[in-house]
């Protein structure tokens, strides 16, 4: 386990520095991000949007997302791979996104497997997008701490929405809603709502509650670094104004895609099935 642990954190440099001098390529026009995560586990990411290629108006842009995380799945930290490509269009006024992407993930040590589609929508001052996923791999044995049960990927979608706290354009009010569809027995259907904080230029926090019908409501929190960012200082102030609608949303055709990129499974026999989707 601890050999498997310093492999993976190796692996996790290895990919930074990659995509460090993969990003200096487009002169810093692509995100890279690193995330540590708490939400029933501590979850660590590498995040990274790259632009594979961008009209000269920047009216179109076709991107790729690469994710690397270190999520835990009934016990066991799995290295899990997301690998997307999407498509946004930046409206003429420079006002709105609108955008559509293809995902494929993979867990390793489980080999689970999934796709997923989903469709964006944003401005300055609010934003929201959907995901459809559906798994991939077929039902299988998985081992775990020398017992071996069996695994299912499960289907399901989600919504995610953030809009701006009124006076505060560094806060933003979260809300994500989620369903998975199990073989048998009720579906899980719930969600997350929280705060998202920008501390500065570099660095956002998460905080939030998660519940549905197979949990008790428990805590979360994100932290993400992006790097090749100045750590310019946020201002804590009070706007003038409620919204600052209207603002050129260029800078953000290169934001991640907001979905779940844990494989969220289904464990044991019918009667006694375990889902963890944290």
């Amino acid at each position: 386990s601890t050999i498997l642990d310093k492999t993976f954190s190796l692996v996790q440099s290895t990919i930074n520095s990659t995509l460090n001098i993969f990003a200096d390529r487009y002169d810093g026009d692509g995100n890279t991000e690193i995330s540590i995560a708490d939400n029933g586990g501590t979850n660590f990411g590498i995040t990274t949007v790259q632009p594979i290629s961008q009209t000269v108006d920047k009216s179109d842009t076709l991107f790729f997302q690469g994710s690397l995380h270190s999520f835990k799945n009934h016990g066991q930290t799995r290295p899990t791979i997301n690998l997307g490509v999407g498509k946004r269009w930046l409206s003429p006024d420079k006002t709105t996104i609108t955008g559509a992407n293809f995902f494929y993930d993979h867990e390793f040590k489980s080999n689970h497997s999934r796709a997923s589609i989903g469709g964006e929508y944003k401005n300055s001052a609010f934003e929201t997008n959907a995901n459809s996923y559906w798994g991939l791999s077929s039902k299988k044995g998985v081992t775990v701490n020398g017992s071996t049960v069996q695994e299912e990927v499960l289907d399901g979608w989600d919504v995610n929405v953030k809009g701006q706290v009124p006076y505060f354009p560094w806060a933003k009010v979260t809300s994500n809603y989620y369903k998975w569809d199990k073989s048998s027995g009720a579906d899980i259907k719930g969600g997350k709502t929280g705060l998202e904080l920008q501390l500065n230029s570099a660095m956002t926090l998460k905080v939030g509650i998660q519940n549905d019908n197979e949990m008790s409501s428990s805590s979360f929190f994100e932290l993400n670094y992006q790097l090749g960012v100045d750590n310019k200082p946020t201002s804590f102030a009070r706007d003038s104004v409620a919204f600052r609608g209207g603002q050129d949303m260029t800078e953000h055709l290169l934001d991640k895609v907001e979905r779940q990129n844990k494989i969220i499974t289904s464990r044991g026999t019918t009667a006694t099935m375990t889902v963890v989707r944290r």
